[in-house]
């Protein structure tokens, strides 16, 4: 009882299984008088024994469990039994009997074997052995190891309650760490989940891995693992493709069998033989297969979804995980998934603060952006920043739907720009039939990028995405990266972002495109003004073509250009005027229709588009004059208007040139205006012509006109002329504008062209007129206003013939003006006419002397006359 109690009293010392076990063998060795001493922990589901702690036997106890038998069965069937084990000679035995663990070497002669029970279960065994010879035990030594037992398992009890108080703290321990370390935003989650694992592994004694689903849901990738041993990792089936886990009755992986259901998976021991079925039927045939120890893999469940694993296995001869540590293990994984989710959280609204930050920044400059020219590049070069690719394309949509053209590329796409995609059926392509952004793995030939672009690039991920407007597609951008082991595929993320910035672009290009063309349409309306301005202010052809060309130049950005006359009488084409030659030889140069490129121009009446000068060389000498100068390319245009052919606009590049519609389209309406230039200034110069022709007529009519009258009064021949002349000299010397001399000659002309209504007995009568026939004659000035009045070409004259017997003081006729009142023309008229006629001789007198004429003119300054029409006269007269 001394023993016992001093036993009993070193066990209760002791709390951690295993010093309790050893203790609990090495005072049965002692007690017994035994060589060793074993402790067997029993499993009542399996029926089998399973190493506990031993002394005395080396690496014997590992081997040391108790078979299966009649005797374990009676064992087991009577708590408080003891087997006695019969002395075993130096040699192996036959299996079956008790010590089959141990047949390969003998190590004991014989032993007794008690059971330790706990209340009415059995717990495991306690064996007292010999090794150096045999031995028979007592009865009272196998009461003593009974009692033993008794003790032992009952420390074992107090020290699994005590480990079993001290797993739950800890367990709760880890819960509440993980939950803190949940509540700090921005908390590294990888650490987080590194030192979960790691805990877990330690607390639970096996090795541990939580894997995560791949973004795009079709693997399973380990993100933590821990093994304390080291060596339990291989056996956790955890790393798997799972895009096929969705189908029922896949059985081709355990760990995507767990993210497709849900559902928990526990293998309790497969080296066991699995004499009972799983917990979770449906793993039963992997489970078969498997071969592997006690596993189990729970679910991270997120929002009723699973999104990764985490994952248990403990090596062959350890204890089997518990439904206490299932339920541990799931509540592990609920936080783990809320931490991944969180921090998912935490980074998608980080990286979308990032991300709506940078498309802010790209949104700024490209606003400061000023043409697509420089638009492109800009972007470009953002948005291989923003996802860190290694090059980058824009290619702009044909109008005609009928491909791409690559205008701009940066980093290794800067080849790309100016190719052309005409493939409906590649990329590009599918991006327009979908109006999707298209993603490649990016194969190194480059597939997807338009035909020219190097092979071999060796180009990685591809992604194709929609240049949107508000109007539709207008293009596709292009981002790649290298191929190379640590290149990654465009994440959806990505590709969402990228989406968003070609919707920027592709609004800012189609900004920028209508305001380039509303520009562009507005310089060429300016362009066309100013054509008209410089057609309608000048009656010289040179000056509105040289203005016709100058404006070529500036929309077109044309090298050289030139216009060539057509003249029909010779069948010829000659300059006119021209920009951008080397020399002045094409100047001097006539080119005959039907010969040369401007002559076939002139002669079909087409336009004609050479695109390698040279091939064409030989036709006229004007060509070689034109390869001469350097120039590749030819286009020339027919200058027509109203179905004649006035001349050839030709415009030259010194470089290859293919034209687009728009370019087309703007130099034929400036070969419109030029055709019009001509046509104006041609018409212009008929119309002068026409006038000078009509003017002549009209005066020499004038002149008609006057002589008659002369011949009719022959008593005045010559007074007319004569009248015209000194009147036009005294009105220059008074400073009357040349425009007025032409209608005071005209009406000098016809001041008495009212006589013609005089009767001739009036007219031609010798003597003094009656007073009635004054009144008659004096008629002729009203008469002359009735004739001419209705002529607009002669009413600006009719100031002379109507007033020029209209004096200073009022006493004048027909309508008795005054001073300023009477028309400048006529007041100065009126001193000639005097003049003239006191100086001929008349029927009734003879003409006066010069002298007295003048005396005469000069008393009636201020009464007859305007004094400063007489003082003029005197200076002309005396000048």
């Amino acid at each position: 009882m001394e023993t016992l109690s001093r036993i009993a009293w070193r066990l209760a010392e002791r709390l951690d299984l295993e010093s309790v076990l050893l203790a609990v063998c090495t005072e049965t060795a002692r007690a017994m008088h035994s060589d060793a001493a074993v402790f067997s922990f029993y499993d009542p589901a399996s029926r089998t024994f399973r190493h506990g702690a031993a002394i005395g036997l080396g690496d014997v106890p590992r081997r040391f469990l108790p078979a299966p038998g009649a005797a374990l069965d009676a064992l087991a069937a009577e708590p408080g039994a003891v087997l006695v084990l019969p002395d075993r000679p130096p040699r192996p035995l036959p299996p079956g009997s008790l010590d089959a663990a141990a047949r390969e070497e003998p190590a004991f002669r014989s032993g007794v074997i008690a059971a330790a029970v706990q209340g009415a279960s059995l717990v495991g065994c306690l064996s007292a052995l010999t090794v150096d010879g045999p031995r028979v035990f007592t009865e009272e030594e196998t009461a003593q190891l009974r009692a033993l037992a008794g003790l032992a398992a009952q420390a074992l009890t107090n020290s699994q309650l005590f480990e079993a108080a001290q797993r739950k703290a800890q367990r709760t321990e880890l819960v509440a760490s993980v939950a803190q370390a949940l509540s700090v935003a921005g908390t590294d989650v990888r650490s987080l989940l590194a030192t979960t694992v790691r805990r877990t592994a330690e607390l639970l004694d096996g090795a541990c891995v939580l894997a995560l689903l791949s973004e795009d849901g079709r693997r399973l990738d380990p993100v933590a693992s821990h093994d304390p041993d080291e060596a339990g990792l291989e056996t956790l089936p955890l790393e798997a493709e799972i895009c096929s886990v969705d189908v029922p009755g896949n059985e081709s992986d355990l760990a995507a069998r767990v993210v497709a259901t849900g559902r928990p998976l526990y293998i309790p021991d497969s080296t066991g033989g699995m004499r009972r079925p799983s917990p979770v039927p449906d793993y039963q045939p992997q489970i078969e297969r498997s071969g592997s120890p006690s596993l189990l893999v729970v679910p991270l469940r997120a929002q009723g979804k699973a999104i990764g694993t985490l994952g248990l296995s403990r090596e062959i001869g350890k204890e089997r995980f518990t439904r206490e540590d299932q339920e541990f293990l799931a509540e592990l994984a609920d936080r783990a998934a809320m931490a991944v989710t969180n921090a998912r959280l935490y980074e998608e609204a980080r990286a979308r603060t990032e991300e709506l930050s940078t498309l802010l920044s790209l949104a700024t400059r490209l606003r400061r952006a000023q043409s697509p020219r420089e638009l492109l590049p800009l972007a470009l070069g953002e948005i291989r920043t923003l996802v860190g690719a290694d090059g980058g394309a824009v290619a702009l949509a044909e109008q005609d739907g009928g491909g791409f053209q690559f205008v701009s590329g940066v980093g290794h796409l800067e080849p790309c720009a100016g190719l052309t995609d005409g493939d409906d059926e590649g990329a590009c392509g599918a991006v327009r039939r979908t109006g999707q952004p298209l993603v490649l793995d990016g194969p190194a030939d480059g597939s997807g990028l338009p035909a020219g672009f190097p092979v071999g690039a060796g180009l990685g991920p591809q992604a194709f995405i929609p240049l949107q407007s508000e109007t539709g597609l207008l293009g596709v951008l292009v981002v790649v990266r290298l191929k190379a082991p640590a290149a990654k595929a465009f994440s959806r993320a990505e590709v969402r972002l990228l989406s968003t910035c070609g919707e920027m672009v592709g609004n800012a290009l189609r900004r920028m495109l209508l305001f380039e063309d509303a520009r562009r349409r507005l310089k060429f309306a300016e362009a066309l003004r100013r054509i008209d301005l410089a057609i309608i202010g000048t009656t010289d052809e040179r000056i509105p073509l040289q203005a016709v060309l100058e404006e070529l130049r500036s929309l077109l950005e044309v090298e050289a250009a030139d216009v060539l006359l057509h003249d029909p009488r010779f069948h010829s084409l000659s300059w006119a005027a021209g920009f951008g030659f080397r020399t002045p030889a094409v100047q001097h140069t006539v080119q005959r229709v039907g010969e040369s490129h401007a002559g076939l121009v002139a002669l079909e009446r087409r336009t004609l588009r050479i695109a390698r000068l040279e091939a064409e060389e030989g036709r006229h000498g004007h060509d070689a004059i034109l390869a001469r100068e350097g120039f590749v390319s030819y286009i020339g245009v027919p200058l027509v208007t109203k179905g004649q052919v006035l001349g050839v606009l030709e415009v030259f590049h010194r470089r290859p040139f293919d034209p687009d519609p728009e370019w087309l389209e703007t130099l034929d309406v400036l070969a419109g205006q030029a055709s019009l230039a001509i046509d104006n200034a041609s018409m212009f110069d008929r119309l002068q012509r026409s006038r000078v022709d009509l003017e002549l007529a009209y005066d020499e009519t004038i002149e008609g006109w006057s002589r008659a009258l002369d011949l009719r009064d022959n008593e005045t021949e010559g007074h007319t002329q004569r009248v015209k002349d000194m009147t036009l000299r005294l009105a220059r010397a008074m400073g009357f504008p040349e425009d007025e001399l032409i209608q005071i000659q005209r009406g000098a002309l016809l001041h008495d062209i009212g006589k013609m209504g005089v009767p001739d007995g009036i007219l031609l009568k010798p003597g003094p007129l009656t007073d009635e026939e004054w009144v008659l004659m004096r008629g002729h000035a009203r008469l002359a206003f009735e004739l001419l009045s209705p002529i607009a070409y002669l009413r600006p004259a009719i100031d002379i013939p109507y007033a020029h017997h209209e004096r200073w003081d009022g006493s004048g006729y027909p309508r008795g003006l005054k001073g300023k009142e009477i028309p400048r023309a006529a007041r100065t008229f009126a001193v000639v006419d005097v003049w003239d006629a006191l100086r001929s001789d008349r029927p009734y007198r003879t003409g006066w002397p010069e002298e007295k004429v003048i005396t005469y003119i000069e008393g009636l300054s201020g009464t007859h006359f305007d004094p400063e029409v007489v003082e003029a006269f005197l200076a002309v007269c005396r000048g």
